[in-house]
């Protein structure tokens, strides 16, 4: 006899928490329960904190009840729209304040202010269901009988657009900024942009291909393809510059597996496997090789005594600490749903190119980007190094006809490199990239963190200018203060050529270099080849008075001009100097604009009309570089830029 809702919602109890409390800590796996009346459950999502769930609850009437799960207060029933004999939720917001599903032939979005809402259908359709929901469910996607689906809070339901010469196809997964949907259309692999639709692979020769999980900035795809013969599914993996890729099933299996959940950074998958003939497995797959949930639980110490199998893992939280599926009862062989929480496995290895973690303040060559790999110490959106310069990975590096350094890097839309760095003080600091471009409205943005797996943090973003090609270079800079110690640092480019020359990070002032034991009072004589005796900041142009015989000084620094207009600059010095202007921010278009040849007193602008330049005009908010020489041989000794 089916049970009325009524007297269901009102005799829902918390899940049967037999072995664990709810809120899980530390390594553990625990069985969501299920409905009084109810004898089998699925989890199909998580929340990014593992305390809120959404899956099914089947009855003994044989109906279905879509639930939702929290840390504190148990299952749910979300109910049914016009009575329902079968529901499921089968998305939830990152968030988990919104979830999704089905009731009957209709697809709902459920919020705990509004209960059900119904997303209404495409024409005559006849079956919604949602199967994925950005970070705060304000964009569903899923497929409303064989019409792809985006949903909007701010608009409601439209098909979304389809291949040339296709009819049909299911959206499967949304990015948390709903940037990129991933899924299929006819046998086609398919990325939405937007709601452009891209193909990622033909598949023609198999029976269908399933896409099922995104990473959160859309570079990692996760599905199955469905060969001919029982049981013959493929986990099915796409990667940004790489391609499809299969992914190996448990020792003993018969090629039945998927991957149907993937961390925020794509490089942790799960969802089941085989073992045996007929059987599956809930699977990771990872850095750490292939695993059946069951073997990662139990390295880390977890019981499993209750569980007789883990079946399959529907979904993993964006960290990779939070894992639900449905396992089999040692007890009852009845399915339940669970959620196991993990250490999250040891992520790709990733090491600083040569073995050296750069020091900051100091410069990087954009080249020397971290060793690791695709998504792990950098990414790249296509395949082969275009340039075919210094590195043989995926990343573009091209030839650089500067002084500054004979490689360059290219980093297109989205693209990024990381590099391993040691802040050895925190201070007043900028940040500072030699770039290149041809087109204008494009950045780097910089982002931080304290180790290779953590999520990284927006830092600093820079306008990247039209330099008038990507041969011609400038320096951009802007305002930082990192943290002292060892961190990850990320540079990404949202524009479509950027070319990286190198960065660096200084403390705010000017740059001093002294040569000492060198003979003479000509700036000519001073040894700029040389590596300096003597590096350290000034806070303005002008160094310590009879600091010392015998020695050169070489004063460097960018200056921005406040406003647009005409400038004069002044030098004074003992013994000689010159003062070298660049026409922009790059050293090798300086030259001389301003110079002592014999000797003044401190700040004395007037002895010789040579210590004051012509009117030079300098443009606003354009980065110029500015450089200072001296020869100091005996007695009285300082140098000053005004």
């Amino acid at each position: 006899m089916r049970v009325q809702r009524s007297v269901l919602v009102s005799a829902l109890v918390a899940a049967a928490l037999t072995h664990l409390p709810n809120h899980l800590h530390g390594a553990s796996i625990q069985s969501l329960g299920d409905f009084t009346e109810g004898y089998w459950s699925r989890a199909f999502a998580v929340s990014a904190d593992g305390q809120v769930v959404s899956g099914i609850s089947y009855l003994l009437d044989g109906s279905r009840r879509a639930f939702r799960w929290t840390s504190t207060g148990g299952l749910s029933d979300l109910g049914a729209i016009a009575d329902a004999f079968d529901n499921g939720a089968t998305a939830l917001s990152q968030d988990g304040r919104v979830a999704a599903g089905f009731s009957g032939s209709e697809g709902f979005r459920w919020t705990e202010s509004g209960g059900l809402q119904n997303l209404g259908h495409i024409g005559a359709n006849l079956l919604n269901t949602p199967l994925g929901a950005n970070h705060d469910g304000s964009v569903l996607v899923g497929y409303d009988a064989t019409v792809p689906f985006i949903w909007r809070a701010t608009a409601g339901l439209s098909a979304l657009p389809l291949l040339p010469n296709l009819s049909t196809g299911i959206a499967g997964a949304v990015t948390p900024d709903a940037r990129f949907i991933a899924g299929n259309q006819s046998r086609h692999l398919v990325r939405w942009n937007g709601t452009t639709p891209v193909s990622l692979g033909n598949f023609s020769t198999d029976l269908a291909v399933n896409a099922s999980a995104i990473s959160s900035e859309g570079t990692v795809i996760g599905g199955r393809l469905f060969r001919a013969g029982a049981n013959a599914t493929e986990a099915l993996l796409w990667v940004e510059g790489v391609g499809t890729t299969f992914l190996p099933d448990l020792a003993g299996g018969d090629a039945n597996a998927a991957v149907l959940g993937i961390t925020a950074d794509g490089l942790t998958r799960v969802g089941f496997g085989s073992d045996q003939s007929f059987f599956t497995r809930a699977t990771v797959w990872s850095a750490s090789g292939l695993q059946s949930l069951e073997q990662v639980l139990t390295a880390q110490g977890v019981d499993l005594s209750y569980w007789f199998s883990l079946d399959e893992a529907f979904a993993v939280s964006p960290d990779g600490r939070f894992i639900v599926g449905s396992g089999t009862v040692a007890e009852t062989f009845f399915q339940e749903a669970f959620i196991a929480e993990i250490t999250p496995l040891a992520p790709p290895a990733q090491t600083p190119f040569g073995g050296t973690i750069r020091s900051l303040p100091g410069r990087i060559q954009a080249e020397d980007y971290d060793v690791g790999g695709q998504l792990v110490s950098w990414f790249d959106t296509t395949p082969g190094n275009s340039g075919g310069r210094y590195r043989t990975d995926s990343v573009d590096l091209f030839s650089n006809t500067e002084t500054q350094g004979g490689t360059t890097l290219r980093l297109s839309a989205r693209e990024w490199t990381e590099y391993s760095v040691n802040v050895t003080a925190t201070g007043n600091q900028v940040l500072r990239f030699r770039v290149a471009s041809s087109v204008a409205g494009g950045s780097i943005r910089v982002f931080s963190a304290p180790t290779p797996s953590a999520a990284p943090t927006l830092v600093a973003t820079l306008a990247v200018p039209n330099t008038g090609s990507t041969t011609t270079f400038r320096v951009i800079e802007s305002n930082l203060t990192l943290a002292a110690g060892q961190q990850i640092l990320r540079i990404c480019s949202t524009s479509t050529d950027a070319q990286i020359n190198w960065f660096e990070l200084v403390t705010r002032g000017v740059a001093r270099e002294v040569w000492t034991g060198v003979s003479g009072n000509k700036v000519s004589q001073i040894p700029v080849t040389r590596v300096p005796s003597l590096t350290n900041q000034l806070p303005t142009p002008e160094t310590p008075v009879n600091w010392g015989d015998r020695y050169g000084t070489r004063l460097r620094a960018y200056i921005t001009a406040p406003t647009t207009g005409t400038y004069r600059f002044w030098v004074a010095s003992d013994d000689s100097s010159s003062l070298l202007l660049s026409t922009d921010s790059n050293p090798a278009n300086r030259r001389t604009i301003a110079s002592v040849s014999g000797a003044t007193q401190v700040r004395q602008w007037n002895r010789f009309t040579s210590q004051r330049s012509i009117g030079i005009n300098l443009v606003a908010g354009q980065i110029y570089y500015l450089e200072a020489l001296q020869k100091e041989s005996t007695g009285a000794d300082h140098l000053s830029v005004g």
